[in-house]
């Protein structure tokens, strides 16, 4: 390929990780809500039962959070996704350059930009290795290969021969996400020389918990008790 065919397949690259992080973030935000409400709800037994909407929560959630790691794994032509990111970037590594990584950042921060391309594509590599993106793609796909059954299967129709399937856990789940996560932010590194950081999770400019600090039926139905 042309050094100008590199330059147009960076630019989209740039573009997609830019938009599939969006995506994750709604991720990220999602679980980290769901957890500190399941932290509220195991300290105050008083809010324990009935369990009837804190199910709710959890199947919604997990429903939700499932489809959204089937739609970043998706390899269709036509999707944009963070596995065909990162198989289009292993069909094309050459296009990742030791120049390209380093020119974004400014003079001062040059050894930085060296450092990171190094931790990325390997001390003394000037292209990023295709082994680099290829090992990234298999461990995505075999994390997320029991949920796209659990979608497929399950939530996206009832299969009647895998109604007894084992049910998915949350922690593998967020065991996906987790690695979603990691990839998008190195990836978001090597191609826009963005800051490296620990989670993509923001931090709030307010209390958005202040909803639970009061109770949101005020005039509790005649004969209520707290023991119900």
């Amino acid at each position: 390929m042309t050094t100008s065919s590199y330059k147009t397949l960076r630019r989209k690259w740039r573009r997609w990780v830019k938009r599939i992080e969006r995506d994750v973030l709604d991720l990220i935000i999602a679980r980290h809500i769901y957890e500190e409400i399941g932290t509220v709800v195991r300290a105050n037994p008083d809010i324990q039962r009935p369990s009837d909407v804190h199910s709710w929560i959890a199947r919604n959630y997990g429903i939700a959070t499932v489809v959204g790691i089937r739609r970043l794994t998706d390899t269709r032509s036509d999707s944009v996704s963070l596995a065909r990111l990162l198989s289009d970037i292993a069909s094309n590594a050459a296009a990742v350059t030791r120049e390209s990584h380093v020119s974004h950042y400014p003079a001062h921060l040059r050894r930085a930009g060296e450092h990171w391309f190094d931790k990325f594509a390997g001390p003394g590599n000037d292209t990023l290795p295709t082994s680099v993106p290829q090992r990234r793609l298999r461990q995505l796909k075999a994390a997320e290969r029991r949920i796209r059954q659990l979608v497929n299967k399950q939530i996206a129709h009832l299969d009647q021969k895998n109604v007894r399937r084992k049910p998915i856990l949350f922690e593998e789940i967020h065991d996906v996400v987790t690695l979603i996560e990691r990839t998008v932010i190195d990836y978001n590194v090597l191609l826009n020389a963005a800051s490296p950081q620990p989670t993509l999770l923001p931090t709030w400019q307010y209390d958005w918990m202040r909803v639970f600090y009061q109770p949101w039926i005020n005039s509790p139905p005649p004969g209520w008790r707290r023991s119900d």
